[in-house]
């Protein structure tokens, strides 16, 4: 491995998020550290959206402070990482928008629209869901495979 890791291109980031993985966004918590949270993610017209309930912290969060972090990696043993930091759009959970969204978000982790419909309805996500969209305003992407 070389002491210095290799920038990866646009294409090269588009196609690492673009595979299912997850992501760990940072918010900023109104006093004390960062609320780091794992959350599935849609990376669109590089765009990283995500759903979440409007009572969780990291929205609450987002709505005091917009400004946001976010990181996927790749597992063991490919080291690959991508980093981005921007401020968050929040879509309510009455935007025309948000449903869609927040089923292509879930979508993309399941075989088929059957299972991705049985996890919504068991896991009560088609409820009440707003979703995160972070627009990167700086993008930190690594590649420290050989």
């Amino acid at each position: 491995m070389s002491e210095f890791c290799e920038p990866m291109s646009a294409p090269e980031v588009d196609a690492f998020l673009g595979a299912v993985r997850q992501a760990v966004v940072g918010t900023n918590r109104r006093d004390g550290p960062p609320q780091m949270s794992p959350v599935w993610y849609l990376w669109e017209d590089r765009q990283l959206i995500f759903a979440t309930y409007p009572e969780a912290a990291k929205y609450r969060n987002l709505r005091r402070d917009p400004r946001m972090s976010a990181c996927v990696h790749a597992e063991h043993p490919d080291s690959r990482t991508v980093m981005m930091y921007g401020c968050a759009e929040l879509l309510p959970v009455d935007s025309p928008d948000t449903p869609d969204l927040a089923w292509r978000v879930v979508r993309r982790y399941f075989d088929s629209d059957d299972a991705a419909r049985e996890y919504m309805s068991s896991s009560e996500w088609d409820r009440n869901l707003a979703v995160v969209i972070l627009k990167p305003e700086r993008v930190i992407a690594q590649d420290w495979n050989d």
